[in-house]
């Protein structure tokens, strides 16, 4: 990734987040790569596989798509990819204990992820590259990054 973003006067860090932190790195991050799990859970196509994050503002969250097209969609489906794997880990027991209490159908998830916030809250995730304008760049690309 180095070499192609010297190229484009780009700076790349990897940046692990801790679990409780993924909403808002999605919801106030960008531009950024997303590594996605290993495999794709809705087609079980093997990877990896990456989102290019432009920005996450709000309730929304700004993709570029294999197809260089611009995709809006909820930072959750992010968020949600982000930690699947993680979560996953968690499923069996989480499902017993839910059934143990007796939780209603209709608040399982919310105290399903009530649950995982403090079993999982400080647990890093890695797989994201922010992406940066050099020190190297130019002082227009430096003004048009910071919209002056």
């Amino acid at each position: 990734m180095t070499i192609g973003t010297a190229q484009l006067d780009l700076e790349v860090e990897s940046v692990q987040v801790a679990y409780a932190e993924v909403d808002r790195l999605v919801q106030g991050a960008g531009p950024m790569l997303v590594r996605l799990p290993l495999q794709d859970v809705r087609t079980g196509e093997d990877g990896p596989h990456f989102l290019a994050l432009l920005r996450g503002k709000g309730g929304n969250a700004t993709l570029i798509g294999p197809d260089r097209a611009v995709h809006r969609v909820s930072p959750y489906l992010i968020r949600d990819a982000l930690c699947a794997d993680l979560e996953r880990s968690y499923d069996a027991e989480l499902d017993q204990l839910l059934e143990v209490a007796e939780v209603s159908s209709a608040r399982q998830a919310d105290v399903r992820q009530a649950l995982l916030q403090v079993q999982l809250g400080s647990q890093l995730i890695d797989g994201c590259w922010l992406l940066r304008l050099s020190p190297a760049a130019g002082v227009g690309q430096q003004m048009a990054q910071i919209r002056l």
